[in-house]
């Protein structure tokens, strides 16, 4: 099986910090279990934003949060990336999401490009 690592994006860890004391318990305690890989459900395209390549899972009363992440490879490792961690409610959170992967896939790009010349 292929090694797992599990990284919180610095913005997921902002976004962390703005929820109340007891949440932020929950969704530490949630992100470890996502060690267990089967944990979540894929994200289709949500509101307009492709998240195609995301999961999610919902915590707290009434699910009233989420957790979205995304899986990359870096050679023999997974690499499990926490993008946001905020409220269920409306559809920020996936925007969030959707704007944090394109960064992401740009940086990668733009990489690749450098490695290049």
């Amino acid at each position: 099986m292929i090694a797992l690592q599990i990284l919180i994006s610095e913005e997921a860890k902002a976004d962390m910090k703005e929820l109340p004391f007891g949440a932020q318990i929950l969704a530490a305690a949630h992100i470890n279990k996502l060690k267990e890989r089967k944990y979540g459900q894929q994200l289709e395209d949500k509101h307009g934003y492709d998240l195609t390549e995301c999961y999610r899972i919902y915590f707290g009363d009434r699910s009233q949060y989420r957790i979205i992440w995304w899986i990359t490879e870096d050679g023999n490792c997974e690499i499990l990336e926490v993008l946001v961690i905020g409220e269920r409610e409306g559809f920020k959170a996936y925007e969030d999401a959707h704007i944090r992967v394109q960064s992401r896939k740009q940086n990668r790009k733009s990489n690749e490009l450098t490695r290049s010349d």
